[in-house]
């Protein structure tokens, strides 16, 4: 077998909830999504699958509060070498892909499909098409071929781009911004969106998301954790 399969132990999903809470509580000034919550209520809106910029260590934990506020039946896919490092998530609906060999790819897309194809109500799959952890100062390199090749065996998924950035300097503690956008359209035959469209959906939800930043409106901001009610000052 060339993945890790996930599993969902609910005592060790609420121990990894209740502790990602509290480091992000200690960590983090604030935590900001940017979504329409009612585009997660309808049966069509699932199966989901969100794509993202992989920015940063704190993804993964900062995702379970995501999870936990839009009520999502969450899988999350990893690097199999970086899952043998973290075991404990594999009980938390982690599964690992061998990105090192064109067997273990296509095994692990295959499973992804199955977890997919399950009836299980707001299921969800998150990934990162970069294929490794990015900075803000990088160049993102070109999406791996994983999002597309679901897209084609999962025909009735849907696929929404989930940008993230985070801020040092404001605060004492960096701020963590995320944004949602639409689902991206397939084609009219329902054919899957290529990689290069699926790519200009996630540069524009980021500079969308930046927009948001620059805005610093609360009419759209929704808390995944509000700011302390006391702090030392900021910089403005």
């Amino acid at each position: 077998m060339h993945y890790l399969p996930a599993e969902k132990d609910r005592l060790r999903m609420g121990l990894l909830f209740r502790y990602a809470r509290g480091l992000l509580r200690r960590r983090f000034f604030s935590i900001a999504l940017y979504s329409d919550l009612e585009s997660f209520g309808a049966e069509e809106d699932f199966p989901l699958i969100l794509f993202g910029n992989h920015s940063s260590w704190w993804d993964g934990l900062m995702e379970t509060l995501l999870f936990e506020r839009l009520q999502l039946d969450y899988y999350v896919m990893m690097e199999a070498r970086n899952l043998r490092k973290f075991s404990y998530f594999q009980k938390t609906g982690v599964f690992g892909v061998d990105l090192e060999s064109r067997e273990g790819r296509s095994q692990g897309l295959l499973y992804a499909a199955r977890l997919l194809r399950e009836k299980s109500p707001r299921r969800t799959l998150l990934l990162y098409p970069h294929g490794r952890l990015v900075t803000e100062v990088e160049e993102w390199p070109p999406f791996a071929s994983g999002l597309h090749g679901l897209l084609r065996l999962i025909e009735n998924a849907r696929a929404r781009p989930y940008a993230k950035r985070l801020l040092l300097g404001k605060y004492p503690r960096p701020e963590a911004f995320l944004r949602i956008g639409p689902p991206v359209e397939r084609g009219p035959e329902g054919e899957a969106p290529p990689t290069a469209v699926l790519e200009e959906a996630l540069r524009v939800t980021y500079g969308q998301l930046t927009a948001d930043i620059a805005r610093d409106s609360a009419e759209d901001r929704i808390w995944l954790q509000r700011p302390p009610r006391r702090w030392l000052g900021k910089t403005d």
